[in-house]
């Protein structure tokens, strides 16, 4: 036998080839990502610094750190199959004995038909290409997720007032107390969240976060259930555009999987060709809430004041612009207080 230094420095030998490449293959792999740029770079570039360096560091240890150990704390135990814990290693070293001999014998068949082997190699690797292009393996970078959320938005007509638009809302939400899939609820109204989190103020949208029950508890997903949620709603909702969003696995509002870019010199051309991509589009088979990212401004009425007789009257636009804006929308100034509470008068 060997003494415990000459066998810690011995199978440090043996192996120490087979750590290395295994450790390199590892930091090949990661390193490359955290070098480059782009969005998988900022999301993954913090993970792979600390594999490649924990890595990195375990094979440093693995040289150094376990071989002196074993060399001063190791020593020779004869495995005995009179106990409950020897026969588990007797049989996993059995076990390792003929996976080796399966392994060595279908080494020596390959390197005894080295065109089959080759040819099989090259059948297998254009196999794996068409798992991608036959739809077997997603390509997305973010795959759906089931997070049992999703929201319903309310368009109203762009001239209704908040009231109107709470009005809708609340029968939006009435309905929807008496699913049992949906847990939770949170309206908004006068809001709208859209894309990456960003959120429009405008008193004719309302929008509904809705929390269902756990998956397995619910025949569909977050998806379907969501679309019959709006096909439901549509004849309750009854002049209101409905939409149901799900909620990406970002936390925020899934966007449209596809997205056609028209762009051009002016806005009015523009629009034009955007448009009637829109209607193309509307009419390919499977499509739906197909729809333009640019909203026509809220209706407005363009005055021009005529500057002599202004001045004839001894006016000026400040008080011209007061008035015009109690004669449409009225003046709140005046107040009504009772108790802690205080309420707008409004002329």
């Amino acid at each position: 036998g060997k003494n415990r230094v000459r066998a810690a420095y011995d199978a440090t030998k043996e192996i120490g080839f087979t750590v290395t490449a295994i450790t390199l293959v590892i930091v090949v792999v990661f390193i490359p990502i955290a070098l480059s740029s782009g969005l998988a770079a900022d999301i993954l570039k913090e993970f792979c610094v600390t594999v490649a360096m924990a890595t990195s560091l375990s094979l440093l240890s693995s040289f150094t750190i376990v071989p002196w150990l074993s060399s001063r704390f190791g020593k020779l135990e004869q495995i005995s199959d009179k106990t409950f814990f020897g026969r588990i290693l007797i049989g996993f070293e059995k076990g390792l004995h003929a996976f080796t001999i399966w392994i060595s014998d279908i080494l020596k068949w390959c390197l005894g038909h080295k065109k089959l082997t080759v040819g099989l190699v090259m059948s297998l690797l254009a196999a794996s290409f068409y798992l991608v292009g036959g739809g077997f393996i997603g390509a997305e970078f973010f795959a759906k997720s089931d997070r049992g959320e999703f929201l319903v938005q309310i368009e109203m007509p762009k001239d209704a007032s908040i009231e109107q638009t709470n009005q809708m809302t609340q029968r939006a939400e009435e309905y929807l107390r008496t699913k049992k899939e949906i847990t939770r609820q949170i309206a908004t109204v006068g809001q709208s969240s859209d894309g990456m989190a960003a959120t429009q103020s405008t008193a004719y949208k309302a929008e509904i976060a809705v929390q269902l029950v756990p998956k397995k508890e619910r025949a569909d997903d977050s998806y379907i259930y969501a679309a019959k949620i709006k096909k439901e709603l549509s004849p309750i909702l009854v002049g209101a555009k409905i939409k149901t969003v799900p909620v990406s696995i970002l936390g925020t509002p899934e966007q449209a999987p596809l997205a056609l870019v028209v762009t051009g010199p002016e806005l009015d051309s523009v629009m034009v060709f955007a448009k009637a991509a829109m209607n193309e589009l509307k009419k390919i088979k499977g499509s739906s809430e197909v729809k333009l990212s640019v909203e026509a401004g809220n209706p407005e009425i363009n005055v021009q004041v005529d500057r002599d007789k202004m001045a004839s009257l001894g006016l000026n636009l400040s008080t011209v612009g007061t008035t015009m804006q109690t004669a449409f929308s009225g003046n709140t100034d005046g107040k009504f207080r009772q108790g802690e509470y205080e309420y707008d008068i409004n002329v």
